[in-house]
């Protein structure tokens, strides 16, 4: 069968007719096409740190053997127990006092690092356990973690001073002298 060129010519307009339908096609959908662009932002904290204001003190005491006494985190000592006798005239308990410094109106999480430290007399003596420890938020007296809980601010000041309280446990056989240590807090931004 021979093609006229009439029929070549009808071949080649509807051949080109296809090909501008579908370029017109493929423009219309790059027409719908967009790009579009998002804002991005952070914010770098102050990091939070962590002085020392007052030492929390269990006062003066006698040992006779095994006992208690403690602190309070308002600064009120606790009556002894077992054979230790607080020695009344000396009047040098105290809360401890630690200073959170943080970028302030961010909220705060405050816990102790662990449920027991000791206090010893640099080896000559027998150490003495510090336990149940209680945190409060300053003024705010209310808001007491106890133990290695949490104690939330929600919206603490630049700095915020926070009082420790805790109990103090005796040996059967304790040296006389000064026992020292540390204890450890951990403050996180929530």
């Amino acid at each position: 069968m021979e093609k006229t060129t009439k029929g070549k010519s009808m071949n080649r307009a509807l051949l080109m007719g296809t090909a501008l339908i579908s370029l017109n096609a493929l423009a219309a959908a790059q027409a719908q096409a967009a790009t579009g662009t998002g804002a991005m932002s952070a914010e770098v904290l102050a990091p939070i740190t962590v002085t020392s204001a007052a030492v929390l003190h269990f006062g003066s005491i006698t040992v006779a053997s095994t006992g208690t006494t403690g602190v309070g985190e308002d600064g009120t000592r606790a009556a002894a127990t077992g054979g230790v006798t607080n020695v009344v005239g000396a009047g040098n308990e105290a809360a401890g006092v630690l200073n959170i410094n943080s970028a302030g109106g961010i909220a705060l999480n405050i816990s102790m690092a662990a449920a027991t430290y000791t206090v010893d007399d640099t080896g000559a003596g027998v150490a003495m356990n510090v336990s149940s420890f209680r945190v409060a938020e300053g003024d705010n007296l209310p808001n007491v973690a106890t133990g290695t809980n949490v104690l939330a601010i929600t919206a603490p000041a630049a700095t915020e001073s926070i009082a420790i309280g805790a109990t103090l446990t005796t040996g059967a056989t304790q040296v006389a002298g000064t026992y020292t240590g540390n204890y450890t807090i951990n403050a996180n931004y929530q």
